[in-house]
């Protein structure tokens, strides 16, 4: 059994425990906090993390008793200690470890590309013009977008390859999460030096690249960040990513993610005339997740609380009397197996390829 160890495990890195099985080659994953955030308990379900049921992993903070069960070690972003961080890579490369690195992390352990195996996005370029037209998607398009960060969108769009996958469709993928090879499908190449035009234009070449070389029934893509600012400190890069990727792909189908308790009927009328008009395409459905937005108004930066499904099952359950529409939580079954349905059964109503 092929084990592979996480760190810093934490909402970032959730999605690898709850999808565990769908790692590719690992059959078991072992996460690793940089501290313990859970008192005295020694460990904790991984769901502490990100609100959902439990997934039956422990998460511990002991990395070095954790290293000598594992195969392989991913060293994710958002490590706080350095020092810390490092001395564990150094651990792992002396016990011989496959050390995985994504790239955000290798400043905080002073390595480069040539120390390790590198988990980036992959480079992408093509030669458009202003001429240049776009071109067309020859499968259904699913694209999953949120309010703003950690929206649980990479939930989303793991819970509905996998639905797609438990029905015999064959799924091309473009993920939010810089480990999103770790899932076996690619993350998202960025362009941020590129106009807006040009940016358009390259996410329109790459998805039709991509599609035309795997042949898959759907694809499903998911924009990183926001769809709009949330004020003038909190841009969300005013939502450029999410509109060049929708104005890229057209989308048959679109799922929007909001914060919790952020919801009543003006408020998603107005996102839904938003991604009408800002990103051209129209939410067909719109996901609760487990987290709450708070602003720090003093320190004028924004803080997110991420509280349990029983919390957010109530909620939707409050407010399906005073919203004109369903919402659903990747977190809670019952809710998302029959959002996933019905969104397939929309694109097989709709879409001969599907």
């Amino acid at each position: 059994m092929k084990k592979l160890l996480i760190y810093p495990f934490d909402i970032e890195t959730a999605p690898l425990a709850r999808y565990a099985k769908m790692v590719e080659g690992y059959d078991a994953v072992i996460p690793v906090a940089e501290w313990s955030a859970w008192g005295d308990a020694d460990v904790i379900d991984a769901s502490f993390y990100d609100g959902g049921h439990s997934v039956g992993i422990n998460v511990t903070d002991d990395f070095e008793a954790s290293v000598k069960q594992a195969d392989a070690v991913l060293f994710a972003g958002g490590i706080r200690d350095k020092p810390k961080a490092s001395r564990y890579y150094s651990l792992s490369k002396e016990l011989g470890m496959d050390a995985m690195v994504c790239e955000s992390a290798f400043e905080s352990l002073g390595i480069t590309h040539a120390d390790c195996t590198a988990i980036a996005s992959k480079k992408y370029e093509a030669e458009v013009s202003a001429d240049s037209k776009l071109l067309s998607i020859p499968v259904p398009v699913v694209m999953v977008t949120g309010y703003g960060r950690q929206c649980s969108k990479f939930d989303i769009q793991l819970g509905l390859r996998k639905r797609f996958q438990e029905l015999g469709y064959t799924v091309c993928q473009v993920g939010t999460k810089e480990y999103s090879p770790m899932f076996d499908f690619q993350a998202l190449p960025q362009f941020p030096d590129e106009p807006m035009w040009r940016k358009t234009l390259l996410y329109n070449r790459f998805f039709r690249g991509i599609v035309i070389n795997e042949k898959p029934d759907v694809l499903i893509v998911g924009a990183p960040g926001g769809t709009m600012p949330i004020d003038n400190q909190h841009h969300e890069l005013f939502g450029e990513t999410a509109i060049a990727i929708a104005l890229s792909l057209r989308p048959d189908l679109a799922i929007h993610s909001l914060y919790l308790s952020m919801v009543n009927d003006k408020n998603l009328s107005d996102l839904r005339n938003h991604a009408r008009y800002a990103l051209g395409m129209n939410i067909d459905c719109f996901h609760m997740s487990n987290t709450q937005m708070v602003f720090e108004q003093d320190r004028r930066t924004i803080n997110y609380l991420t509280t349990d499904s029983d919390m957010v099952s109530k909620i939707l359950e409050e407010s399906s009397d005073e919203l004109s529409e369903k919402l659903f939580s990747v977190f809670i079954p019952g809710t998302c197996s029959d959002a996933f349905d019905d969104m397939i059964m929309q694109l097989q109503n709709n879409i001969d390829a599907i």
